[in-house]
């Protein structure tokens, strides 16, 4: 995400490693402009209070902020015929992902498909060559329930192979 204030200079240029999700523009923009977030109730629980999720971004443009370490994500679909939620945290270098439906094969959507990249990926498979890359084909559709990843240990494969 990229974030910018004509009047926060401290940290122009900069880069961060600050965790930040959609969930954080609201509670961003609000902050901006100093409108405090409306006290309301969903009518069906008057006596539970909505609260805002998400935090304002405004404090990463002054400093590095230590604590933004994790973020939750999902996933339910790519298209209304693709269905494969996901559910996900990150926190630090460990990235725990849980496929929910683990038992059916993921999804692959035509943009993906056709890509060199994909067909590449099908190319080396179907010609029993290695392909370069973590998963094999069939680890890609046939996703483990849980998968965690130390984003420290990624290799790369070497531009010759």
């Amino acid at each position: 995400m990229l974030v910018s204030s004509p009047e926060h200079r401290e940290r122009w240029g900069d880069t961060s490693q600050a965790y930040v999700s959609l969930l954080d523009i609201t509670p961003t923009i609000l902050d901006w402009f100093s409108i405090p977030y409306p006290s309301y109730s969903l009518p069906e629980s008057p006596s539970l209070q909505v609260l805002l999720t998400g935090r304002s971004l405004l404090p990463a443009l002054t400093s590095e902020p230590s604590s933004w370490i994790t973020v939750y994500s999902s996933q339910s679909l790519h298209e209304v015929t693709m269905y494969y939620p996901i559910r996900s945290i990150q926190q630090g270098a460990y990235h725990l992902l849980h496929n929910l439906h683990y038992r059916m094969p993921f999804p692959v959507d035509q943009d993906l498909y056709v890509s060199p990249t994909f067909q590449d990926l099908l190319n080396r498979t179907r010609l029993q060559q290695p392909t370069h890359w973590f998963k094999s084909l069939d680890q890609y559709y046939y996703r483990e329930r849980w998968e965690l990843y130390d984003t420290r240990s990624v290799t790369l494969p070497s531009p010759e192979n």
